[in-house]
């Protein structure tokens, strides 16, 4: 047998250890390449003013990907080379020389390394034309055809190469700097007892807690240090949690008597205790990894309800058109030529002509409106309507306020306009607009009476709102009108134009955004593949010892499986949690729900992580079999 033979049988005998450690880089790679298809896309190169913007998403994209899979590749290794210390002990006390010992190293790593870019190259080009295809559909476009990615090839192969070289030379360091004896006692460790802290469970507990509060109440206390805060209280309470308070929350059980004693209770809490302990880490790494994931691709999916939403606060009838100065024939044709538009489009429209005083000031431009003609629009966009006095105002804002109390214009008790012999009381205010963002800062909404006798002294304009059901669908309309017209006096804005910009940006970045995120996730499962492997050997130990004084098949399958569970499934719902209360921030500041697409997102990711679970149990389950007398 040759010197390769060896190293190669040698992953071939450890398929079950390298599995997921070979899966997750292939995957990762398939990832890199699939984006290197697209970003080095004949097409990019036509009209970079379109693609511009893609391509340096894609290449953020990419290397965030690199970035993560070295230290995701990293901790891969160091955790089959623990596992395999005392194959390691053996092999030096047969006579291998450490040299010899780090060319095998090497070897593994490295044939684990290219086989890995082969397979994942060669999934990227057997789904190339699907994620061409897809991005298209997500930047609106059908320039990305199938093409042979010659150039994306080499980029893959030269990014990962050398990655696997620089691990396969770091990593195998610290077998070589361990005493033999320190190899062959790796897996004699004895489990040490528990010991309890109420102190540390509380301060967990505390931490979340102050953590979450400070999410949920970011609306009206958000400062600069809030979000460091909320990072900090969150990430320290979770390592407290499984360090500390789940042994205690175990600890609870046990004093229970009746249900410890019952049955397999006492063998899986007894031993879950243990595991808490001593992969607290990695399940602190775990369940982080998976509040990213939940957290950036359920924000990512929501930005286009966001988006909307904001959209329609700034812009909120479908159309608007108001002049900058003087009435002209030009502008008119423009109204005439949106008319036609939609009728010949069959979109059914309502338009509404209102009459405005504008009146620059030094700091902020005020919007006078009559209240009928308030009214007229806001019975149009279903919101309250408002009824005047002769000596009455009411205040209204045009751009958004997160807090509208902080604005001094809407303190104020009253307003004085010169040509009036008394100021006029404000009976109130809203943050909801129903004029478009741009033509003022303020509104003072007056009586009819009194808008009629300040229009003898202030020029009046007319502003043109048109009501479209289906406005969603009408940027082709507002894109031939700002072709027209691209110097226009008077100013045009569409909501469904802006739309469209708008959702190319959002769309393109929840392409990348879902990838990063499933690698993210793909990484939290192969961690805790990693783990139960890792104390697969202790637990086949235990198993085989408490079936040889009765313990049955049926009886170890339910312990092993409450123990796979709790180690799967924790870190899934304390994820969950992090991330309802991260998108709290959001939709308080925003004003608007996030449930819909959070639920959906976690949804996904609940069935996949319920699918891994039952296959890996199946797994575990089985080779524990093997050991049971």
């Amino acid at each position: 047998m040759t010197f390769r033979q060896f190293a190669y049988r040698n992953i071939t005998r450890n398929t079950r250890a390298y599995a997921a450690y070979f899966l997750s880089s292939t995957f990762s790679i398939f990832i890199f390449f699939s984006f290197a298809i697209c970003m080095f896309h004949p097409s990019m190169y036509v009209n970079q003013d379109i693609t511009r913007h893609i391509e340096g998403s894609l290449l953020a994209a990419e290397v965030a990907i690199v970035f993560f899979s070295f230290f995701f590749i990293l901790y891969s290794m160091n955790a089959f080379l623990k596992v395999r210390r005392k194959e390691f002990g053996i092999l030096i006390m047969l006579g291998i020389s450490r040299k010899q010992l780090n060319r095998l190293l090497f070897m593994e790593n490295m044939l684990i390394g290219i086989i890995s870019i082969v397979c994942g190259i060669l999934i990227g080009l057997l789904f190339s034309n699907f994620f061409l295809q897809l991005l298209g559909i997500a930047v609106s476009t059908t320039m990305f055809y199938f093409y042979i990615p010659i150039k994306a090839y080499w980029v893959t192969t030269c990014t990962f190469t050398p990655l696997f070289l620089v691990l396969s030379f770091l990593v195998p360091r610290s077998i070589r700097q361990t005493k033999v004896s320190h190899l062959l006692r790796q897996t004699r460790e004895k489990k040490h007892t528990i010991f309890v802290s109420i102190l540390l469970s509380i301060l967990a507990f505390s931490c979340l807690y102050r953590g979450y509060y400070l999410a949920y109440t970011a609306a009206s206390s958000i400062q600069n240090n809030t979000l460091l805060s909320i990072l900090f209280f969150v990430s320290l309470g979770t390592y407290l949690l499984f360090r500390q308070g789940s042994i205690f929350l175990l600890y609870l059980l046990t004093l229970r008597r009746s249900f410890y004693m019952r049955k397999t209770n006492m063998i899986w809490i007894s031993n879950l205790s243990h595991r808490l302990r001593d992969n607290a880490m990695m399940l602190f790494i775990v369940t982080i990894l998976s509040a990213i994931s939940f957290t950036a691709i359920a924000s990512l999916y929501s930005v286009k309800t966001i988006e909307q939403q904001e959209l329609e606060i700034k812009h909120p009838f479908a159309f608007t058109f108001y002049y900058k100065d003087t009435e002209n024939t030009e502008d008119t044709h423009m109204l005439q030529q949106l008319e036609n538009a939609l009728q010949n489009e069959s979109f059914t429209y309502e338009r509404f002509v209102t009459p405005y005083i504008k009146i620059p000031e030094e700091q902020h431009t005020l919007i006078v409106l009559a209240n009928s003609d308030y009214n007229q629009l806001s019975n149009a966009l279903n919101r309250p309507l408002i009824s005047l006095e002769e000596k009455e105002a009411y205040l209204a804002a045009i751009y958004r306020y997160l807090d509208i109390m902080k604005e001094p214009f809407f303190n104020q008790s009253t307003v004085s306009f010169p040509i009036l012999d008394a100021p006029l009381t404000v009976t109130g205010f809203t943050s909801k607009a129903v004029l478009p963002h741009g033509i003022g800062t303020y509104v003072i909404l007056v009586h009819d009476n009194v808008f009629t006798a300040l229009q003898k002294h202030y020029p009046t304009m007319n502003l043109y709102n048109y009501n479209v059901p289906n406005w969603q669908y009408t940027g082709k309309i507002a894109s031939t009108i700002y072709a027209t017209y691209p110097d226009s006096r008077a100013t045009f804005t569409s909501a469904a134009y802006w739309f469209d910009q708008q959702s190319t940006s959002s769309n393109l970045m929840l392409y990348i955004g879902t990838f990063i995120g499933i690698i993210f996730f793909v990484a939290a499962g192969s961690f805790l593949y990693f783990r139960l492997y890792t104390d697969l050997n202790k637990e086949k130990e235990t198993y085989y010892n408490m079936s040889k004084i009765g313990l049955s098949y049926k009886e170890m399958k339910k312990a092993a499986t409450v123990q796979i569970a709790l180690l799967f499934f924790a870190p899934f719902l304390l994820a969950t949690v992090h991330t309802f209360f991260a998108l709290r921030i959001p939709e308080q500041l925003l004003e608007v729900s996030l449930l819909a697409p959070t639920m959906t997102v976690l949804s996904i990711f609940g069935i996949l992580q319920i699918i891994y679970f039952f296959v890996l149990r199946s797994l575990y389950i089985r080779h524990l079999a093997r050991y049971m007398v």
